[in-house]
């Protein structure tokens, strides 16, 4: 099961509401495919991921889940999943 939020928005005419759907992902790093060559670290734009010696971290709370360094990682280590 996916972890979801569905709002209701209340539009400007009355009985007419919008919805919106709000999914959260996670970036998980697979270590057993992982090459440690940092090219995630210098794409990411908040800075989230971190490469001490070889051992790759994101840090949840500034991660924004935007998928860039999953799509510049050359061996695909990389993956944002919807959170279960």
């Amino acid at each position: 099961m996916n972890a979801f939020f569905l709002i209701l928005c209340p539009s400007l005419k009355e009985g007419l509401y919008f919805v919106m759907i709000i999914v959260f992902r996670m970036l998980v790093i697979k270590r057993e495919v992982c090459g440690y060559c940092g090219a995630c670290v210098s794409v990411c734009p908040e800075g989230a991921l971190e490469l001490v010696d070889t051992y790759l971290t994101v840090d949840p709370e500034t991660c924004i889940e935007c998928g860039i360094c999953a799509r510049i990682c050359p061996l695909g280590a990389l993956e944002l999943k919807n959170a279960e």
